[in-house]
């Protein structure tokens, strides 16, 4: 017979052992949940040089993981080290670091894995805002010339620096030497352009703050300049359909005098001699070129355009369209509504100065015919020009 004693250690070890299995059991019916993750604790911010200190965290199955920690600085340079403890030395500078743990371990289900974190931490002095737009010309054609160049003060700064490209120089402010990028407190600089020949480049500044031993910079604003003859592209469509009319132009940036050339066959609403041309296409492709004054030299842009449905040759005169291409305007002279009258289904309407201006872009419901109100029209002679599936019809009228 066993002793009381004897009973409750065997109960003892029983209830041990049960308590075991079942807690095998349950870790058995959890195996397929069973993942591992990292996370960082650390500060986000630190002093220029000071030392940051970040603690590695892993939450899984395993009670032996491994830790590899790397460091990056945007100021150049990094740190690497191991163990769930990591010391970062900070450089003397204003950045970023990028903080990357990597974590080994042994997953109950998967075997050996890998899992990480990643933390940022700003070091030095805040940096200043970006500045402000830079004022100043963007285009000049005198040699030797000096312009102006300038910022609006930014908060927090203490030194700005400014930079040009060779062959532009900066004219110190102090000495008066020719000089490829100057630092100081000056919001503004002289830029000296070039003695000959053409060039382009972008000035630029960025701002400097925080401590003399810690500096800290913004982002650079930029402008474009430029010195000397240029040569623009042609603005346009470079597959047109015979027969319709657009519209092609160059900048006006610093150039003048200009005169439009095209296809024969090819017919300008209105002049040629303005930054931008309406031509009605013929039925044949070609260059539309303009040639236009720049630093007081001339010069030309071309463009090909190439033109779908030319193979039938439409009138310009509406009289001799064919009975489905008519198009009738009237009263012509006007001075309050104009009918419009079309054989095929209208588009669009615009009324346009002789020069090509569009001027009222009249709104047209579907169908053939269309009133048009050109009572907030100035007395004088336009173009009416209507816009079906096929072409655009081109109608001189004068408003009374």
């Amino acid at each position: 017979m066993l002793s009381v004693k004897t009973f409750t250690r065997i109960f003892s070890l029983a209830l041990v052992f049960a308590m075991v299995t079942a807690a095998h059991a349950s870790d058995s019916n959890n195996e397929e949940s069973v993942f591992g993750y990292a996370y960082i604790g650390g500060p986000t911010s630190v002093s220029c040089g000071a030392t940051g200190y970040y603690n590695g965290y892993f939450v899984g199955d395993d009670p032996f993981p491994s830790y590899h920690w790397v460091v990056t600085f945007s100021t150049g340079g990094g740190a690497a080290g191991s163990g769930p403890f990591m010391p970062v030395i900070f450089p003397n500078a204003s950045g970023v670091a990028s903080i990357q743990l990597t974590v080994y371990y042994q997953d109950p289900q998967w075997g050996f894995s890998v899992t990480g974190a990643s933390w940022s931490t700003q070091y030095g002095g805040v940096a200043p805002a970006k500045p402000g737009a830079i004022s100043g010309p963007t285009s000049e054609c005198t040699a030797n010339a000096t312009r102006a160049y300038s910022i609006s003060a930014v908060s927090g700064a203490t030194s700005y620096t400014w930079s040009v490209p060779s062959p532009f120089k900066i004219v110190h402010p102090s000495s008066g030497s020719l000089v490829s990028s100057y630092t100081g407190s000056q919001t503004s600089v002289n830029v000296r352009f070039p003695s000959s020949g053409s060039a382009t480049g972008s000035i630029s500044v960025y701002a400097t703050g925080g401590s003399t031993s810690c500096p800290a910079n913004s982002a650079s604003q930029t402008k474009s300049i430029s010195f000397g003859p240029k040569s623009y592209s042609i603005s346009g469509v470079s597959s047109a359909r015979a027969w319709r009319i657009y519209t092609w132009s160059i900048t006006t940036a610093g150039t003048s005098n200009y005169y439009w050339s095209y296809p024969s066959g090819w017919f300008p609403l209105g002049g040629n001699t303005s930054s931008e041309v309406n031509l009605e296409v013929g039925k044949v492709g070609g260059y539309v070129s303009v040639s236009y004054s720049s630093c007081g030299g001339t010069t030309s842009s071309n463009k090909y355009v190439t033109v779908t449905g030319g193979d039938l040759e439409i009138p310009r005169d509406a009289n001799e369209l064919p009975e489905l291409e008519k198009v009738e305007i009237y009263p012509n002279p006007a001075h309050g509504v104009v009918n419009v009258s079309a054989t095929a289904d209208i588009q669009s309407i615009q009324v346009m100065t002789l020069t090509g201006q569009i001027v009222l872009n009249a709104p047209v419901a579907e169908g053939r015919q269309a009133k048009v109100d050109v009572s907030s029209l100035q007395a004088g002679t336009y173009f009416l020009v209507t816009t079906g599936k096929e072409r655009q019809h081109v109608h001189q009228l004068v408003i009374e």
